[in-house]
């Protein structure tokens, strides 16, 4: 699981959601600390990308690629990830993000990246 779908998945469950009877003032706040929050993660990124380009020698053409070549996995060039379908090797049935293990089976899950271990 992305940054991204760890911040949906805690406003769909209910960590600091707005609701109807929310007024302009809550709604305001929201969008101000949402906007602190992701210039925190593009200064944290910017940090990242320049330490590995100097000691990795890395170039902006091959970040460029890389960025591409991840927003191109679900098919789509739109500048989003899209979540991706974890199969439980056991039953071969989909298996939740949000559990460690197989609701199905029990077969515990294999996180394949660390976003997952972020939820």
């Amino acid at each position: 699981m992305n940054w991204n779908e760890v911040l949906y998945e805690r406003c769909r469950t209910g960590e600091n959601v707005l609701t109807s009877e929310s007024g302009p003032e809550q709604l305001i706040e929201k969008v101000v600390e949402l906007e602190q929050r992701v210039d925190k993660l593009v200064l944290a990124n910017l940090a990242l990308w320049e330490i590995l380009k100097g000691r990795m020698n890395l170039t902006e053409d091959l970040l460029l690629s890389k960025i591409r070549e991840i927003d191109l996995r679900d098919g789509k060039l739109d500048g989003k990830i899209a979540r991706e379908v974890l199969h439980c090797p056991m039953c071969g049935r989909v298996m939740s993000t949000k559990h460690a293990q197989c609701l199905y089976c029990g077969h515990e899950k294999l996180d394949t990246t660390i976003y997952y271990n972020l939820a």
